[in-house]
């Protein structure tokens, strides 16, 4: 799907990311104090390496804001136009029309529905084929390619300077001969850290971060969350009135019975106070004929 015109516009002003920082920033230090030791906690909690704390703010993935190249503008334009003459798949246009309005990866992902992996795979090709300006280092490039799935592990690691290529062919030697007793995703790491030529610390995060690349993270402002409830009462109201109206109708279906028996009452009334009158009759001229009997007697 391509976003354009309202559509786009609509999107680029929900900056989820940067709302989010805007509220944490508008809170008072105390409470500020507090979020630091639980986010602290938090990443303590799920096994965050030491290599975190020494990461560069400018290195890190998911703050990148990628800025798009003139060749990338061009791209864009001749692809509404129809005068692209090799095809292009039309969701690395979406990302060009996303990062005009200078998003982060984070905004990026949750703006078009993407996971951390689809995102960067659009990202690299945008780097690979100068659609964007170059305002990111190498380090950020592998990063990028790795979590896409171009870079493998240990092009990655030669690439990061963690090991060198000699380390790195003798450790794939090693592989080879040992290949089954390691998990197939990382296990050149371990033997590279088993050969004494990696600290595993170094390289855990990035790990983790292409581990979970694939999963999709929604969020939603409290606009769409009141939006939801709003909606969700509307359903229950819906779903009164309809139990009403229900029973509404079983109550007048019981007034049509009830009055039917009353009219059936009234007629059995009716009937059993001629059956009275009927038998007051034969009564009198049974006691008149008795009368006449006994007199002729």
């Amino acid at each position: 799907m391509i976003l354009k015109g309202k559509n786009l516009e609509n999107i680029r002003k929900n900056v989820f990311f940067e709302n989010i920082l805007a509220t944490i920033k508008g809170l008072p230090n105390w409470i500020l104090h507090a979020l630091y030791f639980e986010i602290k906690d938090l990443l303590n909690d799920n096994n965050q390496s030491e290599s975190f704390n020494k990461m560069d703010k400018g290195d890190m993935l998911q703050l990148f804001v990628p800025v798009i190249s003139d060749l990338g503008k061009n791209v864009v334009k001749k692809f509404y136009n129809n005068e692209l003459t090799d095809p292009i798949d039309t969701r690395v246009i979406t990302f060009l029309d996303t990062i005009k309005s200078n998003k982060n990866v984070i905004d990026i992902c949750l703006t078009n529905n993407w996971n951390l992996q689809e995102c960067c795979s659009y990202l690299f090709y945008c780097m690979e084929n100068n659609f964007l300006k170059s305002n990111y280092s190498a380090s950020l490039h592998n990063t990028v390619g790795f979590i896409a799935g171009n870079i493998k592990i240990g092009d990655f690691l030669l690439r990061k300077n963690f090991v060198s290529s000699a380390q790195l062919e003798w450790a794939l030697k090693v592989q080879n001969d040992i290949s089954s007793a390691f998990d197939d995703k990382n296990r050149i790491v371990e033997v590279l850290s088993n050969m004494g030529y990696l600290k595993k610390e170094l390289v855990e995060d990035y790990i983790k971060l292409k581990d979970v690349a694939q999963t999709h993270f929604v969020i939603q402002d409290s606009s769409t969350i009141l939006t939801n409830q709003i909606e969700e009462l509307a359903t229950q109201l819906n779903k009164s009135e309809m139990e009403i109206k229900n029973l509404s109708t079983q109550l007048d279906m019981l007034q049509n019975e009830k009055t039917q028996m009353l009219i059936e009452l009234e007629s059995y009334k009716t009937k059993a106070q001629q059956m009275l009158e009927q038998n007051k009759a034969l009564l009198e001229v049974v006691e008149k004929s008795n009368k006449s009997f006994f007199n002729k007697l």
